[in-house]
């Protein structure tokens, strides 16, 4: 009906239209089964009973407003801990001085073997010099 208005604004509505369009719209049965499928008011009252009430909301925000309180607590304890233990820079700090140490130790220990060689060497030949002058006096 609404195209014929369209193509001519100034036509007479017929019978044909009007059983057009009305064979379009629900019937009485079909708004029927239609209405019997949504939820009757009891059926709403017991769904919303369910939910939580304002009271029990507003108690459950302030049960989570102080486990969040309590978290943040732990994580600034957290935070105090780890800024209390060694860095990265200051593990690397302390490595450079315990090979530095143990450089020096292996240096100290190679000395000490070349000077108990040199001290061996100087024993000989101090022993060799006595028997020289040994000799050198028994034929005086």
């Amino acid at each position: 009906m609404a195209e014929m208005l369209e193509r001519r604004p100034d036509a007479y509505v017929t019978n044909a239209d009007l059983d057009a369009v009305v064979s379009q719209l629900a019937t009485k049965a079909e708004l029927q089964a239609a209405v019997s499928k949504l939820a009757t008011k009891e059926e709403l009252r017991a769904a919303v009973s369910k939910l939580a009430t304002k009271a029990e909301l507003d108690s459950a925000v302030g049960r989570l407003a102080l486990e969040i309180v309590k978290v943040q607590s732990d994580i600034r304890d957290i935070k105090q801990t780890i800024g209390g233990l060694s860095t990265k820079a200051d593990m690397e700090r302390i490595m450079t001085a315990i090979d530095s140490f143990a450089n020096k130790a292996v240096s100290y220990d190679n000395a000490r073997t070349l000077h108990g060689h040199k001290l061996t060497e100087h024993s000989d030949k101090l022993d060799d010099h006595e028997v020289r002058i040994s000799r050198l006096e028994g034929k005086a």
